[in-house]
């Protein structure tokens, strides 16, 4: 039987995901070469689990510039290197794939990933954007302090302004972040480089 995406452990979730991106950067595969590739790997482990599915949303990365040959881009950090997962538990982002993906649909630019705290999600929730209370009817657990999340940039960059900004996660923060946000005060917030 194979496992469901909730199933997963974080580390086995960070796995696939730093395989995907591995192989989408090495390869530059076209989205046929990309699902040949999926099959192949469910192919040699099925006593471990039919990756497929998470592996291909992980893979088609959402950053919508392409290369100019018809393929995407793989989204960056701030720091110009490969976006790393932002959080799973809880499970953030625009399109809920852990990370602080971005593109066109995306208009509040979730591409900041910060780690919460107290003084910040009551700033939040007292500017309208209440990210600590539960909704369960759309599956949203709230925030506490300590949770990781891709966050709107504008609201980071209104936060800092208010002397509120959580700490931010540079590695995991989309490149699209430095629209909004300057790299030295993102960098002043660090918590994953010094």
């Amino acid at each position: 039987m194979s496992k469901k995406p909730k199933d997963f452990s974080d580390s086995e979730l960070k796995e696939i995901h730093d395989q995907a991106f591995k192989y989408v950067e090495d390869n530059k595969p076209s989205d046929a070469d990309l699902m040949k590739e999926i099959d192949k790997m469910n192919a040699t482990a099925p006593k471990r689990c039919q990756i497929g599915p998470m592996l291909r949303d992980a893979a088609m990365l959402r950053d919508d510039r392409d290369t100019g040959r018809g393929r995407r881009l793989t989204a960056r950090n701030v720091l110009g290197e490969p976006l790393e997962i932002c959080s799973i538990k809880p499970m953030t982002g625009f399109y809920r794939d852990g990370c602080c993906n971005t593109g066109r649909e995306d208009i509040g630019s979730h591409t900041v990933c910060v780690v919460t705290t107290a003084a910040f999600l009551d700033f939040s929730k007292s500017r309208g954007n209440d990210l600590s209370t539960p909704m369960p009817e759309l599956g949203f657990a709230g925030l506490k302090p300590g949770d990781r999340w891709c966050l709107c940039a504008p609201r980071w960059q209104e936060a800092l302004d208010a002397n509120q900004a959580p700490r931010v996660v540079l590695r995991a923060t989309h490149e699209g972040a430095l629209t909004h946000c300057s790299l030295v005060d993102l960098k002043r917030f660090a918590v994953d480089v010094a």
